[in-house]
């Protein structure tokens, strides 16, 4: 019986590693045409947004966000490529601006999202072409267009 419960137990932990070390920490958003890219970097409850594809945090030039107050349920991130006169455009749904040393006449960040007439957040501005939003909890573009994640 003792031999039993600690193969059960053994399973439970080697599952409980495999789930947790598949979460992924970075993504890396990029343009349809793949000439523009975003990397995203989790640690914990840190998120940096950092234009180009990069491999560790820059001295400056990213958005540095607490997300420990955001429900994973509802977590993404929401962009437009070339809006509005900038290279691009990103929001999300929350989280708490540590830092942002991005260059504002090139990139444009929002920690919420646009509100319509009744004050309530929306995400329709992201359906239109050149744009796009990425669920982190389903890892997954909806609709399907608008960047390439990685």
């Amino acid at each position: 019986m003792i031999l039993k419960n600690i193969r059960i137990f053994g399973l439970v932990l080697i599952l409980t590693f495999i789930v947790i070390s598949c979460e992924k920490s970075n993504y890396y958003i990029y343009s349809p045409d793949r000439l523009q890219c975003i990397t995203v970097k989790d640690f914990e409850n840190i998120r940096y947004i950092i234009p180009g594809k990069r491999n560790s945090i820059p001295k400056t030039g990213y958005v540095k966000l607490d997300m420990s107050e955001v429900d994973p349920l509802g977590d993404g991130l929401y962009g437009c490529w070339n809006s509005n006169n900038f290279e691009w455009e990103i929001a999300t749904d929350g989280g708490i601006v540590l830092e942002n040393n991005l260059d504002r006449n090139k990139y444009k960040f929002s920690a919420e999202l646009p509100k319509d007439d009744d004050g309530v957040p929306t995400a329709i501005k992201y359906s239109s072409e050149n744009c796009f939003t990425f669920d982190i909890s389903l890892n997954r573009l909806s609709p399907n267009k608008g960047a390439v994640v990685e």
